[in-house]
């Protein structure tokens, strides 16, 4: 499989969770009368990205993130370059970084999510993905114990798509360590 095709997959599973994590939101608040949990991205805050990734790292007992602007910023300047061609190419920049593609109603939380599915594939006793490869990437950027911020942005493509990318810092997902 080449990276276009696994960027492909990776994409369609993204809407597809997105899309049953927000129906499945709205059905659950239709029962309960209660507002959907997924805001429209419009109006999401730095702390709906925070909680997003804190649930993640409070399940494994690491410390909360905290939201940073000059993180935020960076995010912001790179996500505009990249609106022509919507690639999912890392900034090559000094922090941790997690990229995403998204539609007109996903939420960088939404992304957030999407990332921790990978979940199943880190083996926190090796500190390595189960598969060999580095497919658990995005998931030990969310936990590792010594990232201690984030800042995240989200820009419209000219494509139709989204571009997600949340900056880390310090980075966490150095490969050969542990994430917690």
């Amino acid at each position: 499989m080449t990276k276009i095709d696994l960027a492909i997959v990776l994409i369609s599973m993204f809407i597809i969770l997105s899309l049953h994590s927000i129906v499945g939101n709205a059905a659950e608040a239709a029962k309960s009368g209660e507002e959907p949990k997924s805001k429209h991205p419009k109006e999401e805050t730095p702390e709906d990205i925070l909680k997003a990734h804190n649930e993640f790292r409070a399940q494994v007992g690491v410390p909360p993130l905290v939201w940073n602007e000059t993180l935020a910023k960076y995010a912001q300047v790179y996500a505009k370059k990249r609106v022509n061609d919507c690639k999912m190419e890392h900034s090559m920049g000094p922090y941790g970084e997690n990229l995403a593609g998204g539609y007109e109603d996903s939420t960088i939380a939404d992304s957030v999510r999407f990332w921790a599915t990978e979940k199943p594939d880190y083996d926190p006793a090796s500190g390595k993905c189960k598969s060999g490869g580095f497919d658990c990437g995005h998931y030990t950027q969310i936990v590792a114990r010594k990232t201690t911020n984030v800042g995240c942005a989200r820009e419209k493509c000219t494509n139709g798509w989204y571009y997600v990318i949340c900056s880390y810092y310090p980075a966490g997902n150095i490969e050969g360590e542990k994430a917690y």
